[in-house]
């Protein structure tokens, strides 16, 4: 067969476009009381648009199956909390036992290359799984997985990715929770602003620490349940690998089976993160780098250890109180 010059051009054309030229990417596993995280960049070319990101999940076996969806960029520049943005989250959960589970993030106007989130969670019964993320327009690539060994620090779960923390923690057997993890600056050094978040019921109040363990943002709306928030947390010029503590804490000493924090922290493009870990469980990295300071886009109110006395004082006077009247349950 005699092969002209243009279809020796369509041919190469194919062979370039075969591997990274994806509209869609499959996914599937099984996880057994686990997390699978997924980091995709998105390719939206030159030219400035908005696409649909859809992450179409199906649960083959198992009991139930929850996918997430963010974009990363999107979330660690969002100064309201990313749960309640349409433009930086998208969440989909399947029916028991089988069905699928659809989350789609219509997109900011972006050009270049940006990176998305995707996390699918089987709760307490175990999922096999079968799906595809899919882009309505531009190139989908994944460029990172990874199943969690489902992580337990007594009733808490710390899960993380390389631009992203995430703890969730149980306030009936746990009055605050805190997570720390590191990121490296460099040997030149750069200034850092993450997003900081927080989700839960009767979450008293919540905090971030820098590398020398200052308060450089604390939220205490006791006895008032705070529900959701998120902002942006700003620190100094550092180099190095340099830690940080996100923190929260009920509104009383004996919280109700149910009561709970969800804690997150989403860093920008160019930071990674290195290591995570609870209270429960030595960091394992070098720590902070002398001269380390931050400072904070919203203003704190006082250290985080202050906050949780403030909120044991307000439990022990409602106590006290509660003592003096008769009792009419929870």
């Amino acid at each position: 067969m005699r092969y002209t010059p243009w279809m020796r051009l369509l041919a190469l054309t194919f062979l370039l476009c075969a591997a990274p030229c994806a509209a869609q990417v499959v996914v599937n596993g099984t996880l057994d009381k686990q997390r699978a995280l997924y980091i995709f960049d998105l390719d939206f070319g030159a030219t400035a648009q908005s696409v649909a990101l859809t992450a179409d999940v199906t649960l083959t076996a198992g009991g139930q199956l929850e996918v997430e969806l963010f974009d990363l960029d999107g979330a660690a520049a969002q100064t309201t909390a990313v749960r309640q943005s349409a433009l930086d989250f998208s969440s989909d959960t399947t029916g028991t036992v089988s069905g699928n589970a659809v989350a789609t993030i219509n997109t900011r106007s972006y050009n270049g290359v940006h990176q998305f989130l995707m996390i699918l969670f089987d709760g307490d019964l175990g999922a096999d799984y079968d799906g595809t993320v899919r882009v309505s327009t531009g190139i989908i690539t994944q460029i990172w997985q990874l199943t969690d060994p489902g992580r337990d620090y007594s009733n808490r779960d710390l899960f993380w990715t390389p631009r992203s923390v995430h703890m969730w923690g149980d306030f009936y057997s746990r009055f605050n929770h805190l997570a720390r993890f590191g990121t490296d600056f460099g040997s030149s050094g750069q200034v850092l602003d993450f997003h900081f978040e927080w989700y839960g019921q009767s979450v008293g109040g919540v905090g971030v620490r820098d590398p020398q363990f200052n308060t450089i943002y604390s939220n205490n709306t006791a006895p008032t349940a705070l529900a959701d928030g998120g902002t942006v947390v700003g620190c100094g010029f550092m180099s190095g690998l340099n830690t940080f503590t996100i923190a929260g804490g009920a509104t009383t000493l004996h919280p109700a089976p149910g009561e709970f924090v969800q804690l997150d922290a989403f860093l920008p493009s160019g930071f990674a993160v290195v290591s995570a870990d609870t209270d429960d469980q030595p960091l394992g990295t070098s720590g902070p780098k002398p001269g380390s300071s931050c400072s904070a886009h919203d203003t704190g109110f006082g250290s985080l250890l202050g906050l949780l006395a403030v909120l044991c004082l307000s439990s022990w006077r409602r106590r006290v109180n509660l003592a003096a009247t008769p009792s009419r349950g929870r």
